[in-house]
């Protein structure tokens, strides 16, 4: 063959030797560079799960507190009606069970009222206990500073205690 034209095929294969070996070299550092992020992927994943796990105790601890209120009030209740049937009992005449059932409607109002405002607390808790398992979150996620993503959901807590407050000042009117 001509010394040419095999010096140039030479150059080539050279040149086209180190492009595949830098191709190649760029393809792995990529692939790295791909695993490292995958790697990260598992981070979120994580977080993530810990806030459904969060979540899962504040509604556990929500509804055990509801409940347990929820009974107290019906045995208020319970106990307002007994009471009333007692005095029932004893009155003298359709005037006298009138009157006194009718003097202690306000006593067994603010006693229901009393329980209501107990269930709203309880409620209110359970936001939260949800505003603070968020917050820690989104400042995980973010690699933010705890107290930074704090300030971020107070506007949000400010705005349920205000409902809150609000469905409270409705049942005691």
């Amino acid at each position: 063959m001509n010394p040419q034209i095999q010096e140039s095929i030479s150059q080539i294969a050279e040149k086209a030797g180190d492009r595949y070996a830098t191709l190649l070299a760029d393809a792995r550092q990529q692939t790295r560079n791909v695993a490292k992020r995958v790697k990260k992927g598992k981070s979120p994943v994580k977080t993530l799960s810990k806030l459904g796990l969060k979540l899962s105790r504040v509604s556990h601890k929500t509804v055990d507190g509801v409940l347990r209120q929820q009974t107290k009030m019906m045995n208020n209740q319970i106990d307002a009606l007994a009471d009333n049937l007692q005095v029932a009992a004893k009155a003298t005449g359709l005037r006298d069970l009138v009157e006194t059932q009718i003097r202690r409607v306000p006593e067994n109002t603010a006693i229901l009222v009393h329980d209501l405002r107990e269930t709203l607390r309880v409620a209110a808790g359970a936001g939260e206990g949800v505003r603070e398992a968020y917050g820690d979150t989104v400042a995980e996620l973010r690699g933010v500073n705890k107290k930074a993503a704090t300030k971020a959901t107070e506007k949000v807590a400010a705005k349920a205690t205000e409902v809150a407050k609000a469905v409270e000042d409705k049942v005691a009117a």
